[in-house]
């Protein structure tokens, strides 16, 4: 499966469950792109176990939630968002030398350029700074030796059977909006 395929597949999924009313504000889901990575900051400096999937590294779960959020907007527009995957992702080690706070905060900085991209009506400039924000996560990954991709599958699993995930829970009073 390529990258492509799979922010398609992500997206689609959660368009199915209900996580794209009309007009979703995707500024706002940046935002909880940001906030994923503080959970994998704080996973990362207090060596936490998830408390979603207990097996596994709270740092690696949050990574694959960024993940996950960042593929769920780039699958909205697939065919119009050229990908820079391969080039980016062979720069990023000697750019970032394995600092893992220097690595983070690239992706928060690409998160704030796609936010101002399509603020402006950029459709480039916010593709290519999502594409490079998810190149950038999976660098990290690598660099931690960590099987992303693993990780963002067994999340995906369960969060398809999460209780407040649940369309009609997420509609009560109190429920999870976003």
């Amino acid at each position: 499966m390529t990258i492509k395929s799979l922010a398609r597949e992500i997206h689609t999924s959660n368009v199915y469950a209900g996580w794209w009313p009309e007009n979703r504000n995707r500024g706002e889901v940046m935002m909880l792109i940001i906030s994923e990575i503080a959970e994998a900051v704080e996973g990362y400096e207090y060596d936490l176990k998830d408390d979603k999937l207990p097996d596994e590294y709270m740092f690696d779960v949050e990574l694959a939630d960024t993940a996950i959020r960042l593929l769920d907007l780039c699958g909205v527009d697939a065919d119009n968002i050229p990908v820079v995957w391969e080039a980016r992702l062979a720069a990023m080690d000697d750019e970032l030398s394995g600092d893992i706070y220097a690595y983070l905060m690239r992706v928060v900085v690409y998160v704030s350029k796609a936010m101002e991209g399509h603020r402006r009506g950029n459709i480039i400039e916010y593709g290519e700074n999502l594409w490079n924000a998810l190149a950038t996560v999976y660098c990290v990954a690598e660099s931690y030796e960590i099987d992303l991709d693993r990780i963002i599958s067994l999340k995906r699993e369960f969060n398809a059977t999460r209780q407040d995930h649940r369309l009609e829970n997420r509609l009560k009073a109190g429920g999870k909006a976003y």
